[in-house]
Parts: C-alpha cells; sequence; structure tokens
C-alpha cells in the first residue's frame, strides 16, 4: 500500500467517527427535550427563577447609577412612614367629635318638652270694666282664655295669638271684659306649634271697682242681704224674693239712684224704699245656675254692677235600702243610700211585727247604715227617703222585709 492509499484510509476513518459523532449529538440533543418534559410534568416549579435571569440582567446595564439616585429620590417622598402618619390623624376624629354634632339633638328634645303654663296673673284694678290675665308658656303657642261666672260654664272665650318671647318664655295677654265687684271663675288653655295642648286648672277672680270721680261722684255698689253667691235654692223657693241696698254718693246713700236687675237676661223691676233698700220679687229662676245682676246707676258717675249666681235644684233625691241578719247576735243590720250622697240627709223608719211606721231615731245624721235588735219573730221592715241641700226630698223606698224567728 502506497503513502496515498493510506492517508486516504486514515481520512475514512475519521470522516466516519466525526460522521457518528455527530450523529450521536444530535440524537442527545433530540432526547434532551424529553427528559426535561418528564421533568416539567412533576409539580416543581421551583426552576421558574431562571426566567428572572433574562428580563433582570438585560435592563441593568441600560439604567445608569444617576437615573436610580433620581428613581430613589422620586419614591422617598412615598415611604411607608409618612403613610403612616394617618395614625396621628387619628386625633383629627377627636377633633370632628361626634358628641360635639349632637349638640342639634340635645335641642331637638327641648321641642319634645311638654308644653306648660305657668305664672297666671290677673290685674283687676283698670279703671275700665277689664280685667288683664298674663300668663308664660315655655314655648310658642296659641292661646286663650275662657271665663264664665260658674268653675263648670265658661261662657265666653277670648283668644290670644299674638304672645311675646320674653327671657323666660312666651307671654300671653288677653282683655276679658269684667263687672265690678263680680266672681269670675276662669281657665287660661294653650297649643303649641305640634298640637300638644294644656289647660290651667279652674282659676277666679273679682273685678275692684274702680270709682271714678266727676267733682263729688263716688258711687257705691249696691249689696244684696238676702242670698249670697252660690246659693242652692229648691223647688218651693221659686219665684224667689230678693232684697237689699242701693249704696249712694258719698254720705248721701240712696240719693239720685236709679236701680235696676237683670235675671238671665230678663229685665226686672225692682221697687225702692226709704233708706235706701230694694227688693226684687217674683223673680222665677231656671233648673240649674241664674245669674243675678244689681246695676246702680247716676249722673255723671260710672254705673255699679253686683251679680251673684243663685242655683235651683228642682229633681228630689232617689234612696235606696237593704237590710241583713244574724240570727247568732239576733241583730238586722241595715244600710241605706242615694245617688245624691253626701249632699243630701235621711229619713229612716221601720216597723216591727205587728206594729207601725216609725221613725228610727239615729245618733249621726250623716249615717249610712245601723244596727236594729229584734226582739221577737215576726216580719221586721225597713225603709228610706233622702233630702238634698235644696231642700227637694224624695218618696220613701220599697221596704225591705227580714223574716226572723226566736
Amino acid at each position: 500500500m502506497n503513502q496515498k492509499g493510506f492517508i486516504s484510509i486514515i481520512l475514512l476513518i475519521i470522516g466516519v467517527i466525526a460522521i457518528a459523532s455527530a450523529t450521536f449529538g444530535v440524537v442527545k440533543y433530540f432526547e434532551k427535550p424529553e427528559e426535561v418534559a418528564e421533568v416539567t410534568e412533576e409539580p416543581i416549579i421551583e426552576e421558574e427563577p431562571i426566567i428572572e435571569e433574562e428580563p433582570v440582567e438585560e435592563p441593568v446595564p441600560v439604567v445608569e447609577s444617576v437615573e436610580l439616585e433620581d428613581l430613589s429620590e422620586s419614591v422617598q417622598p412615598v415611604e411607608p412612614e409618612e403613610t403612616d402618619e394617618p395614625e396621628e390623624t387619628d386625633e383629627p376624629e377627636e377633633i370632628d367629635e361626634p358628641e360635639e354634632t349632637d349638640e342639634p339633638e340635645e335641642i331637638e328634645v327641648v321641642e319634645d318638652i311638654p308644653l306648660t303654663i305657668f305664672d297666671i296673673e290677673v290685674d283687676t284694678s283698670r279703671p275700665t270694666l277689664i280685667a288683664v290675665v298674663t300668663w308664660l308658656t315655655n314655648k310658642e303657642s296659641d292661646s286663650l282664655v275662657e271665663y264664665g261666672l260658674a268653675s263648670d260654664s265658661y261662657s265666653i272665650s277670648i283668644f290670644d295669638d299674638d304672645s311675646e318671647k320674653v327671657d323666660n318664655g312666651f307671654l300671653h295677654t288677653v282683655y276679658p271684659p269684667a263687672l265690678d265687684n263680680t266672681l269670675y271663675h276662669y281657665r287660661v288653655t294653650s297649643v303649641g306649634l305640634d298640637g300638644d295642648k294644656v289647660e290651667s286648672e279652674n282659676r277666679t277672680f273679682i273685678k275692684t271697682p274702680f270709682f271714678r270721680s266727676f267733682s263729688y261722684c263716688k258711687l257705691y255698689p249696691p249689696n244684696i242681704i238676702s242670698h249670697t253667691n252660690n246659693d242652692i235654692l229648691g223647688a218651693g223657693d221659686n219665684p224667689v224674693e230678693l232684697q237689699g241696698t242701693i249704696g249712694g254718693v258719698g254720705d248721701m246713700r240712696g240719693v239720685g239712684i236709679n236701680i235696676s236687675t237683670e235675671v238671665n237676661g230678663v229685665d226686672y223691676r225692682i221697687v225702692t224704699k226709704e233708706g235706701g233698700e230694694w227688693e226684687l220679687k217674683d223673680v222665677i229662676l231656671q233648673d240649674g245656675g241664674n245669674i243675678i245682676s244689681i246695676i246702680a246707676r247716676k249722673k255723671h258717675c260710672i254705673e255699679s254692677v253686683t251679680t251673684i249666681v243663685l242655683y235651683i235644684d228642682v229633681e228630689a233625691p232617689i234612696a235606696t235600702i237593704d237590710a241583713s241578719y244574724d240570727p247568732v247576735t239576733q241583730i238586722i243590720t241595715v244600710e241605706w243610700f242615694s245617688p245624691d250622697w253626701p249632699d243630701c240627709t235621711f229619713d229612716v223608719q221601720y216597723r216591727v211585727p205587728g206594729g207601725h211606721w216609725t221613725i228610727w231615731e239615729i245618733e249621726d245624721p250623716n249615717a249610712i247604715s245601723e244596727e236594729f235588735t229584734v226582739t221577737e219573730s215576726g216580719t221586721y221592715k225597713f225603709r228610706a227617703r233622702a233630702t238634698d241641700l235644696a231642700g227637694n226630698t224624695g218618696d220613701w223606698s220599697i221596704p225591705v222585709e227580714i223574716e226572723v224567728g226566736i
């Protein structure tokens, strides 16, 4: 074999080895992804940080140190320490103080306080025939005064819808007309803007006479001497006769005085007597309250009026009676009653077996029960009747019967 042939064989062997190496490398290259795929199928995700090497290292050479300093400076104002400052702003929450904002609620609570009336006063010394009634309320309200000659009959109403704000509330003032020497009953009523309503108790006032003098004129009010105000009369007292004195001017009593009367708005003729006396006869009163006004007049003098109220009660009271017997003590307990009690008195009678009706003398005139001791067997009967303050006497009650066996 020559030299060229040997060299050819050597090159051929080297080529075969190169081809074989290349082939093995290719096979290894393609086998390696399969191994990687097998690895990636396992739940190992920790190898992902390899990705960080690619994007993180590339921008580093681009960003200069100066830019990093600028970024750090721009980031510095937004440090967590400064964002923690809202903890210090918790104190302003106390400045907001919701408790202080509750002050309007306190004002609302004041509005919910019930309406009240206080400091009621009456001025009866005015020179004209009026009185002045004033009172205070704790809240703004519309008000009125109701008044009349009896506590259960307020026949006149005077309104006040223009209250005045003062330091301690709202002042109300009304001017009710009033006759001299006359007793009036009145009450005050106020209604708040929210509809809250309050009434005072019944009150009274008497208009004080004011004597206005033209020269020597001083007119005295007439007097009623036969009756007093609020007298209660019975049916037997109707019609009524009244007497009194006229009054006068200074010491000249009854001289030049004209006197008249009104009873429930009806004029009656008054008869004057010597000595300044007068009388009024045959005055028919109605059941209930009757207003009687005696009026004295004289030229150049203000008239003077005296008014009283007389009540007529024409209805007789009804009495009932009951009784029970105790055979051990041999005592009958008797009880009686009337719807008019205690404004009435009673008469009680008893009847023993074979006897007649007899007045039972009871020591206590206001008693409504008593014990009766039996003395024999038989039927005992009891009955009662009532008499009211006006003198009206009712009929005897149906008798109650008790059978007693001894």
